[in-house]
């Protein structure tokens, strides 16, 4: 997911059992495929993704990241830090070997011995530290900057609620392998086209408002293009489209949102009953 275009790059629907940082990789082969030129990436990842196979591929692909680590990760490097953000070199011995006795894997590590990471410690707002790895140059990327690069990352949470909740990704119309891929990839192409509309006409838009932000409702625009991308899509001529296409952004344009800065809620983990008729998801369709 491109968190500053809100554009997904590459999808991939695939058994629940398989290793999500295996997909990872395969998305970032894919992503250096479809992006023009020698373009740099810089990929933001949560705690389920550290891993001596993972950061080894991204520093071949000459990929730039930055990763959160669990709590129980690179804890003798942690220990190393002398500042809150600290180069350190990573020892490869037999504990970082281990998982993987026997591959061709191991014996690459073997090689490699050792490598020098960024280590960068984060207080939060409820005193605690959360730990980031990358291989982000110091000179050009500073300690603030690495912490606004990280929280950039929950925009992707953003996403997945819109794929479940709105636009209802899970909700397959069959039970065969080929509908399946057919709803969820359908499904991923709308989200890309009313992301692309939504920005589209915010770039585009002079109309005057007040100090503050507004975004496009997203459950308005779902519903509004699909409810009309058919209609759009069989347009017999390019005015007709044209007609269609403004129609759709004085819909998606008359219900615009206001985007409160700051608010920070805490986060409650207590049982919670789901309502069928919840008021923070009305239907979008």
């Amino acid at each position: 997911y491109d968190v500053m275009n809100r554009l997904i790059l590459d999808s991939d629907i695939a058994p629940y059992k398989l290793d999500e940082r295996l997909y990872a990789k395969r998305h970032i082969d894919h992503i250096k495929t479809i992006l023009p030129g020698e373009r740099k990436q810089l990929y933001v990842m949560d705690r389920g993704y550290p891993s001596m196979d993972l950061i080894i591929h991204l520093l071949e692909t000459k990929s730039e990241f930055v990763i959160r680590l669990p709590q129980i990760t690179f804890k003798r490097e942690r220990s190393e830090m002398e500042t809150d953000d600290a180069i350190i070199d990573v020892i490869i011995d037999k504990s970082r070997i281990s998982p993987y006795k026997g591959t061709a894997f191991a014996e690459k590590l073997a090689q490699i011995g050792s490598l020098r990471l960024r280590f960068t410690k984060i207080k939060l707002s409820d005193n605690t530290d959360e730990y980031l790895i990358s291989n982000l140059n110091q000179s050009e990327f500073m300690f603030e900057d690495i912490k606004k690069l990280y929280g950039l990352r929950w925009c992707i949470e953003g996403l997945y609620n819109i794929l479940k909740n709105k636009m209802f990704l899970s909700n397959f119309s069959g039970i065969k392998p080929e509908i399946i891929k057919q709803d969820f990839y359908a499904t991923i192409f709308l989200f890309n086209l009313i992301s692309d509309l939504e920005q589209q006409q915010f770039e585009d838009d002079e109309i005057p408002y007040d100090d503050l932000i507004y975004k496009v409702n997203d459950n308005r625009a779902i519903g509004t293009l699909k409810r009309m991308l058919i209609e759009l899509v069989m347009a017999k001529s390019g005015s007709e489209r044209g007609r269609i296409y403004k129609i759709i952004v004085k819909k998606i344009q008359s219900r615009l949102v206001k985007i409160k800065e700051g608010r920070h809620y805490d986060r409650y983990c207590g049982n919670v009953t789901k309502r069928e008729s919840s008021n923070n998801y009305k239907k979008s369709y």
